[in-house]
């Protein structure tokens, strides 16, 4: 970088600052304006604010998260798994990344994969009925009904 350079971002950086704007700060302003235009499944849209908002804080491990659940609505799953892989990497108690990764890659049949991030992902939040409901779905596409019985019971005695 040259001299110049550095002082203009030196004095770009300097007045952020002074706004009270700082990298974490337009990031999350970017990412909001990813979940404005994923409200309305403007799913590219939403791919590039949710990636300007990682570019500008690498370790923005939710705007990884909805990145990834905006690449699912578009069927780019590799491009979904790759997402949650950070995500999980970045914050590895997010049991929703953990779910999110499962349905992936349940229907991209690597059930193996799907049943031990919806193993993890209820690991991480036993009382969310819904990380307990998909893994007993996936039993029975595996006809694994004693499991899946066992599971649905947990749910019901939630209640």
């Amino acid at each position: 970088m040259t001299r110049q350079l550095a002082r203009r971002w030196l004095a770009f950086t300097l007045l952020l600052a002074g706004l009270g704007v700082s990298g974490g700060n337009l990031a999350i302003t970017e990412f909001n304006k990813g979940e404005e235009f994923a409200e309305r499944e403007d799913w590219d849209t939403a791919i590039s604010y949710y990636t300007e908002a990682i570019r500008l804080k690498p370790h923005f491990a939710k705007a990884y998260l909805k990145r990834g659940n905006a690449y699912v609505f578009k069927k780019e799953y590799i491009k979904a798994i790759k997402d949650y892989n950070e995500a999980i990497r970045l914050k590895p108690d997010d049991a929703q990344a953990y779910s999110n990764r499962a349905i992936v890659n349940f229907d991209r049949r690597k059930y193996i994969d799907a049943v031990i991030d919806y193993t993890e992902g209820v690991r991480l939040n036993p009382d969310d009925a819904a990380a307990v409901l998909d893994p007993g779905n996936l039993q029975i596409e595996k006809a694994e009904v004693d499991k899946t019985i066992k599971d649905y019971t947990k749910i019901i005695r939630m209640k």
